[in-house]
């Protein structure tokens, strides 16, 4: 197995002092047995500097803060997550406001399209009956030329043509006038519309008004909450070590609240994933862990935490 670098260091600071010892006592066997001594004692500091040296270099590598294990508090990440959760709620509520008052929106839109074509019907039926009732009366002036003639008649022949041209002209004014009743029928029905259209529109204005008071009444105490909240975010956020906050802020600009989970029997509240006995066992001694299932940054249920506390 190799040797450390730090160890390497430390062993070669032993040479030089061995070489030393042994010129010191050269000449002099009655010294021998000070120089073991003080073999013994160099060589048991040495190997323990460099197993001092070694243990942090370890430390290190693993995340630990001034030659401990990194601990976060699990009371500070519950209560990250608890806030993080109602601030997306919170703003969830905040972005509903607008898109409440734009549904209101449309439907005035569409109250309004209906209006305008309820009336549009009631001017076209209008117009179909004006020009009846013109044709109406072309008909019945021609009535009228055609009993002029029959006065004037030469034979018996062109008397009963008359006779007929009239009975025509008149089954088909009659006709009209039929044509004619239906649709002012029909303008009266559509008028009824017009006015139960501009009731709806009316609905549909007044609830668009209390809504757009609503929202913003609703959207000045939603702000208020969130500032609130970020407030006691930002000093929640304190309680978490320096060296974690960069990890704990990428996931949580990742994923927001979903980017944190409970883990209660083993398993992650996130995505339901059983997290291994060692990682439980660093969870129980405060260590900063992510699920591998779905990268959540884990914490105790309560109940397990005051258990293990």
């Amino acid at each position: 197995m190799g040797r450390s670098p730090r160890g390497g260091r430390a062993g070669s600071r032993l040479i030089p002092r061995i070489v030393r010892y042994s010129l010191a006592v050269s000449g002099h066997p009655l010294a021998a047995k000070l120089f073991l001594c003080l073999m013994e004692n160099e060589i048991a500091a040495t190997i323990g500097e460099s197993l001092q040296q070694l243990s942090l270099s370890r430390q290190s590598e693993r995340g630990d803060i001034g030659g401990q294990l990194m601990a976060v508090s699990t009371t500070v990440l519950r209560e990250l997550h608890r806030l993080h959760s109602q601030l997306s709620d919170l703003r969830e509520r905040l972005g509903r406001g607008p898109r409440r008052v734009q549904a209101h929106d449309t439907n005035v839109a569409r109250q309004q399209a209906a209006l305008a074509s309820a009336r549009e019907n009631v001017q076209q039926t209008k117009k179909i009956v004006d020009s009846k009732q013109l044709d109406l009366g072309t008909g019945e002036n021609k009535i009228l030329d055609l009993k002029a003639k029959l006065n004037g008649c030469g034979s018996n022949k062109e008397y009963q043509m008359l006779l007929e041209q009239i009975a025509a002209s008149e089954m088909a004014n009659s006709v009209r006038a039929d044509e004619i009743l239906e649709a002012m029928e029909k303008v009266d029905q559509l008028e009824v519309s017009v006015a139960e259209q501009k009731a709806l529109l009316s609905t549909a204005e007044k609830e668009l008004a209390s809504c757009r008071d609503a929202v913003a009444a609703e959207a000045s105490v939603i702000e208020g909450d969130i500032g609130r909240l970020e407030g006691e975010l930002t000093a929640a956020d304190q309680g978490l070590p320096a060296d974690f906050k960069i990890d704990y802020r990428r996931v949580i600009q990742a994923k927001g609240a979903d980017g944190m989970a409970e883990a209660e029997d083993g398993v992650c509240q996130g995505c339901g994933y059983q997290i291994t006995l060692n990682m439980q066992t660093e969870l129980m001694l405060s260590k900063p862990i992510f699920c591998k299932a779905c990268g959540c940054l884990l914490y105790m249920a309560a109940a397990e935490s005051d258990v293990g506390g």
